[in-house]
């Protein structure tokens, strides 16, 4: 059978859930932030607890995307407003 994990009843906001899962994993006290809650369901099948892990990730990206990102940047600095990030974005896209 094959071994589907999922969160504890205790915690599902959705109980059809568990018709779903063959494994269901209880969240720990300190796992209080959603990020956590995700972390210890992907991580217990491997045995592992991941505050013991460095999690790591590479974006690669284009140096086209870094030229533009570097002017988006420069822009936001000389603002002196805050505005939303997707009002900076969709002004790039549009241009």
């Amino acid at each position: 059978m094959e071994n589907r994990i999922g969160f504890d009843a205790d915690v599902l906001q959705e109980r059809l859930n568990m018709l779903f899962t063959t494994r269901r994993i209880p969240l720990r006290p300190q796992d209080s932030h959603i990020t956590e809650q995700y972390l210890r369901l992907v991580s217990v099948p491997f045995g592992r607890d991941y505050r013991e892990m460095q999690l790591v990730s590479d974006i690669y990206t284009t140096s086209e995307d870094d030229d533009a990102a570097e002017v988006l940047l420069s822009t936001l600095a000389d603002a002196g407003v805050s505005l939303p990030l997707w009002y900076y974005l969709a002004d790039q896209v549009l241009a």
